[in-house]
């Protein structure tokens, strides 16, 4: 099982330059056109809500303060050397967004046909794409993160933290709350300042936890 997990990580590595290093580095994107659209949205919530978020292709970039508002800006682009693909591209990506004063959610979905599996989009098309979120939150909220292929910053948090992101990186500042859940699949470089207690699960990563006082860590590879 470990042997074809590791070969699954080769593979998948092997794929990711037109999928990962066109997100991370846009701006080399050779394409000759290149599409974008925003989303913006803005929510009143609780002091204690939760935010969820599933993404992938992309980056979270999730700031905290002291407003019990959430506030989220969606960036999505696409480049290529067809303009009718990249444009068909661009309209295929949406978010579903809901919402009440106890939570928030957000799903990246990349088409209404087709499976949203990264073996779908390599095989499409040769067209790049990138989902960025841009977010401000309450510091007391909660967070259910999940973003593949792409990197989750968080500020600052009193609220629990539940982090998943494969291919990507993590990083965090202070986690106050009790029971957070990380995990993480061949990510490279996450960094944790503070992780109050929780438990920590990591194959084929690196990362390090600056400070804590209570983590339970199961680690294979990494």
């Amino acid at each position: 099982m470990k042997t074809q997990l590791l070969y699954k990580a080769i593979f998948v590595l092997f794929l990711m330059p037109t999928l990962v290093l066109g997100n991370d580095f846009h701006d080399k994107w050779k394409g000759k056109y290149t599409k974008e659209k925003k989303i913006n949205k803005e929510y009143d919530v609780n002091s204690d809500a939760t935010l969820k978020i599933n993404n992938s292709y992309g980056n979270l970039d999730i700031s905290t303060w002291d407003e019990n508002r959430i506030v989220i800006e969606v960036t999505i682009t696409t480049n290529g050397n067809n303009e009718e693909k990249v444009q068909k591209r661009l309209d295929e990506i949406t978010v579903n967004f809901s919402a009440s004063e106890e939570w928030v959610a957000a799903e990246t979905r990349f088409s209404k046909n087709k499976s949203n599996s990264w073996w779908n989009w390599a095989k499409s098309s040769n067209v790049s794409m990138k989902v960025n979120y841009l977010v401000k939150m309450p510091m007391t909220n909660n967070v259910n993160l999940s973003n593949d292929y792409g990197a989750i910053n968080l500020g600052k948090l009193e609220g629990k933290a539940t982090i998943n992101c494969d291919y990507g990186k993590v990083t965090t500042d202070e986690l106050m709350a009790d029971d957070n859940v990380l995990t993480f699949d061949y990510t490279n470089n996450s960094y944790f300042a503070y992780v109050k207690s929780g438990k920590v699960n990591a194959d084929y990563s690196s990362y390090t936890i600056e400070k804590t006082k209570n983590l339970d860590i199961n680690a294979d590879y990494t």
